[in-house]
């Protein structure tokens, strides 16, 4: 197991959540590093997706210790300013509660945390944080 699998592991689950969704316009979400939404040209609310890896620890003492690996999983709904807040909270009200509190392959998370909206070049961007661990042998 590797820092790519816990990258792979949350994708899945988020590509896997979307197939659900129906919120009557096709959605798009923008992952680190790629599939760059472009703001100028998007109308339909979209989904931001993070995923940062951010300790480490050793936990236990074995001659051949466990690692456990911690992390955020941003999911950010983006919609434009001015539009209100309610494709935002549905998007995030799809979205979440697919992704906390589960296990994808050998990453489990825990309860989703919303955090304040921030605007951001004529959209508001409304994030949840879902904290996930991922234990690895060496």
């Amino acid at each position: 197991m590797s820092l790519e699998v816990i990258r792979q592991s949350l994708v899945t689950a988020v590509e896997a959540a979307k197939v659900g969704f129906s919120g009557g316009y096709t959605l798009l979400i923008e992952y680190d590093n790629r599939v760059a939404i472009d703001t100028q040209t998007q109308q339909n609310p979209y989904l931001m997706v993070s995923v940062k890896v951010i300790d480490g620890d050793q936990i236990d003492l074995h001659t051949n210790p466990t690692q456990r690996f911690t992390g955020q999983m941003y999911v950010t709904a983006c919609v434009k300013e001015g539009t209100g807040t309610a494709k935002a909270t549905q998007l995030l009200d799809h979205f979440y509660p697919r992704l906390q509190l589960k296990a994808f392959g050998p990453v489990r998370t825990r309860m989703a945390v919303p955090t304040r909206p921030v605007p951001n070049l004529g959209w508001m961007l409304y994030p949840v944080i879902v904290p996930f661990w991922m234990d690895k042998i060496w």
